[in-house]
């Protein structure tokens, strides 16, 4: 082993070394307690996708589960199969093409900028809290960053290189991108205005180069598209539509909170006040670093900037907004943030190396060196303080599987279950997951009311539910206890819903799991009261 480890580390350079050793630190405090942390409503079609596609059942995949398209839910079982079926597998895809996105903006920030540039670039981005809470969860955004990343740099490799191989492998990075999602068209739209801009070739050979990717790109995309058209041929265009940036009226009433012009350089850094994607003083630096790179317009900073700006132009035209959909720009604001820093440092070094200075003159750059030093220092740490503080806000456990498991033995085939006041925290979709993972003939429970009652105002009919737990045969009824907290809109609370329903003498606690505030409440329905 120690042998295999010094023949690696003689053939990487002192940088490479360097940024190995950190990520293989950064890995193993991103994979402490990845599970732990309760499902969220985002992750559960993830899960349920790739539990589908685990155990071979892809008609019915296509059925459920094709409005997103598939890669991410084929890795994810692809890591069911072989890590175990459970909800570290899922999140530990996000693990993966979280380290994976750091790699490639290491490689970014070396090939643009130089080493020195890509190690702190690989920092600054692995201190970001937004960054860090989307590496914990069963969600797309870090398999996106990394296809995304990647094909700028295969694309900026090919103009320099002027290689057609790269092209090929940016067209096959493109197209497994929009197999992530569909929003992964913004990458084209960067390596067409690129093409046309940049290159120094004749009109006819940049469109041959773009005609090259676009073939590449669709060959990899074809055989999806066409099956999830044959599938949903007279509403896959609504699907798709919906997908890129309508939304629904909850997501249109949250992107409206800023002005459009400025919503995301608000939605950065602060969407919520206690939530910080990117803490402020990381964040002005990289905008300090967009300065420079206007002020400089080398190459690079060319083609970096045109990748920022049409990222932030095409996601602020789009009407759906939320600071998750911004993300592929964070590998850019960070190798940014960097190249300001080193720019800073570097002016430094030469003022101190100037033959004519004087002793006070120099004193005073030594000192403001320092000071420099000591701020983004500290800048790192803070930032890295607030993503210890968002993940551990979440490092809450609610007994969701222990409670599927306790009446997933006890239904039979005709008793329905129901999970009352879903929301982020708690839905029918989470506990279908656990009661499928027990029994994968398992119906689907019913969710009332059908809304998210965090998100919308809930509406409670204690008849009407006595009256269709009757008609479904309902036998169990699970009520999450959230603390005192109230629903969306409203006065009422979990504890208000159990108690009314425990008035009706109907329903009655079998079982509780959990303690206060994040108890789950087993009701059975009496059906001869």
């Amino acid at each position: 082993m120690a042998s295999a480890l010094s023949r690696i580390a003689s053939r990487l350079d002192r940088w490479r070394l360097a940024f190995l050793i950190f990520l293989i630190v950064y890995a193993a405090l991103l994979l402490l307690y990845l599970d732990y942390a309760p499902i969220r409503w985002d992750e559960t079609p993830h899960l349920y996708g790739g539990l589908l596609l685990s155990r071979g059942q892809f008609g019915e995949y296509l059925r459920e589960n094709a409005f997103y398209p598939p890669l991410f839910d084929v890795t994810t079982a692809l890591y069911f199969k072989t890590v175990g079926l459970s909800v570290f597998s899922a999140r530990l895809v996000s693990v993966t093409f979280g380290l994976l996105s750091l790699w490639i903006v290491f490689e970014y920030g070396y090939k643009l900028y130089g080493p020195r540039n890509a190690l702190i670039s690989a920092a600054l981005l692995a201190s970001m809290p937004g960054f860090v809470v989307l590496c914990r969860m069963a969600l797309i955004e870090t398999m996106l960053m990394s296809f995304f990343s990647i094909s700028l740099l295969l694309f900026f490799s090919s103009m320099r290189t002027k290689n057609d191989k790269m092209l090929i492998l940016t067209g096959i990075t493109l197209g497994l991108g929009f197999l992530v999602k569909y929003q992964m068209v913004v990458g084209g739209i960067i390596i067409l205005i690129s093409l046309l801009f940049f290159g120094k070739q004749r009109l006819l050979i940049k469109l041959s180069k773009i005609l090259l990717i676009l073939v590449v790109a669709g060959a990899v995309i074809a055989p999806w598209a066409i099956l999830t058209y044959q599938q949903y041929a007279s509403e896959m265009f609504e699907k798709w539509r919906y997908v890129v940036g309508i939304g629904n009226e909850e997501r249109l009433a949250y992107s409206t909170r800023f002005p459009t012009p400025i919503f995301y350089l608000i939605e950065m850094t602060q969407p919520y006040p206690h939530v910080h994607p990117i803490v402020f003083p990381v964040y002005l630096l990289a905008l300090l670093g967009l300065g420079l790179w206007l002020w400089r317009r080398s190459e690079s900073d060319k083609f970096s900037l045109l990748s920022f700006a049409v990222v932030y132009l095409v996601f602020t035209i789009i009407t759906s907004k939320d600071w998750r959909y911004i993300t592929l720009i964070f590998p850019i604001l960070a190798v940014s943030a960097s190249e300001f820093l080193l720019f800073i440092w570097d002016k430094a070094k030469d003022r101190l190396r100037a033959p004519h200075i004087s002793f006070r003159q120099k004193n005073l750059t030594k000192v403001a060196a320092a000071a420099l030093v000591v701020a983004v220092s500290v800048s790192v740490v803070y930032s890295s303080w607030e993503a210890f503080v968002w993940a551990e806000f979440d490092h809450v456990y609610i007994p969701i599987e222990e409670a599927s498991q306790y009446v997933v033995e006890r239904v039979t085939s005709d008793e329905t279950i129901v999970v009352l006041c879903g929301g982020n925290y708690f839905s029918a979709d989470m506990v279908e997951f656990y009661l499928l993972v027990s029994d994968p003939d398992q119906e689907q429970p019913m969710q009332y009311p059908e809304l998210a009652v965090d998100a919308y105002k809930p509406s409670f009919n204690f008849t009407w539910l006595i009256e269709s737990s009757e008609t479904l045969n309902v036998k169990y009824l699970l009520l999450f206890e959230h603390g005192n907290i109230t629903y969306y809109e409203s006065d009422l609370r979990s504890q208000d819903v159990l108690e009314a329903m425990l008035d009706t003498d109907r329903f009655v606690v079998e079982k509780e799991f959990g303690k206060f505030p994040r108890r789950i409440y087993i009701l059975r329905f009496l059906l001869n009261s």
